[in-house]
């Protein structure tokens, strides 16, 4: 289905980075999947945008009583149920035979990124693998939700303008828009319509036979007087689809590939380094530098934004795996308070008082537009 990506997905394996990086286990909640199901479950944690589409007032009793009424539709525990459910993290299975199997990383540690496989290709080297996604996956965990619109309200119209609104909130995460696009019109006399959402990478050239479907809409049968639209979201498949969009050269740096993926979805967004001539530095100054970096390391984790930790601190690895800042900390630091902050987008430093560091980035990556619906 898929023919080799080696070239392109290669410095993203595990065994590329296995020798650097050190998080622990727990870290895995910071990965990109994890991201996602985050985004795609907060979009249903705020106001609704389409003026007509008018939820039950007790929205969250109508969809249990759904849930209870058609639990041989769906399973309650891949369902969204109401704001303060949460859907816990899966594990897909494999679902390939007689292969040498090895997951998928950007971030290699056990477990987050189990979207797809990196077999060996017959007639290969063995530096060059065969990306395939996992059997079946599309089935194996999904984010449903339902919507319950008023039957007097024209919910054909109602229809196209959720479709439209979940199109445009993928077209924000891609670094193509164009990859994001709904394959076939949808019936509009049909009483059960279905809408999909797919991507292509024409312009990645990877050869691929079939679309990926990342997001489904589908009216279902009405229930206490309501019209009811299942949006259902696949969340391994939507991470797939990032990375393989996301996988990018520099223009400037076309030998090295990078992952531009959106800065709101990483699952690392900054990471602190010591300057050149730190290694010089006598061993207090160094003592101390050490000590205030763990200090603002603090502060940036006790206000919800996500540290990279490496003992190998080069710009090149915090480029290739997506990291969209670097706070670098000098001696000179302790002097004058400045420290420089590298943007990978740019590739320019900036100088910024180390008193304005955790609140400057709180404004980057909390007060910003956040892909959600409105």
């Amino acid at each position: 289905m898929i023919k080799t990506l080696s070239k392109h997905l290669s410095p993203f394996t595990n065994r590329h980075f296995s020798s650097i990086h050190k998080d622990p286990i727990d870290d895995t909640k910071s990965n990109l999947q994890f991201s996602l199901e985050y985004l795609v479950k907060g979009r249903y944690l705020r106001p609704n945008p389409i003026p007509y589409i008018r939820f039950a007032k007790n929205g969250t009793l109508l969809r249990h009583q759904f849930l209870r009424k058609y639990k041989d539709l769906v399973q309650s525990n891949d369902v969204l149920l109401s704001a303060q459910n949460k859907v816990s993290f899966s594990k897909f299975k494999e679902g390939m035979d007689g292969a040498t199997k090895r997951s998928l990383f950007v971030w290699p540690t056990e477990g987050p990124f189990d979207v797809c496989s990196i077999i060996k290709g017959e007639g290969f080297d063995n530096d060059n693998y065969i990306l395939k996604p996992l059997a079946s996956q599309n089935e194996e965990f999904k984010i449903k939700s339902y919507v319950f619109m008023n039957k007097d309200i024209s919910w054909r119209f109602a229809l196209q303008d959720v479709l439209r609104e979940r199109r445009i909130w993928w077209k924000r995460l891609f670094f193509n828009p164009g990859a994001i696009f709904i394959p076939e019109e949808v019936e509009s006399n049909s009483e059960f319509p279905v809408a999909r959402i797919s991507t292509n990478f024409e312009d990645q050239d990877y050869g691929f036979n079939d679309n990926f479907v990342v997001e489904s809409l589908k009216m279902l049968d009405d229930f206490e007087g309501y019209k009811v639209l299942e949006t259902s979201t696949c969340p391994s498949i939507g991470t797939l689809a990032l990375l393989l969009d996301a996988v990018r050269e520099r223009m400037f740096l076309s030998n090295r590939p990078r992952m531009a993926l959106n800065q709101y979805i990483v699952p690392h967004q900054l990471a602190i380094f010591m300057s050149d001539d730190y290694i010089n530095s006598s061993p207090q100054i160094r003592n101390f530098l050490s000590e205030f970096r763990v200090f603002l390391s603090k502060a940036l984790r006790k206000e919800g934004l996500r540290l990279y930790s490496t003992p190998q601190e080069s710009l090149d690895i915090v480029d290739l795996i997506g990291i969209p800042f670097v706070i670098i900390l000098s001696p000179k630091t302790l002097d004058d308070g400045i420290c420089n902050i590298w943007d990978r987008e740019t590739y320019w430093y900036e100088e910024v008082h180390v008193a304005d560091v955790v609140s400057r980035f709180v404004q980057i990556f909390q007060k910003r537009w956040i892909p959600s619906l409105g």
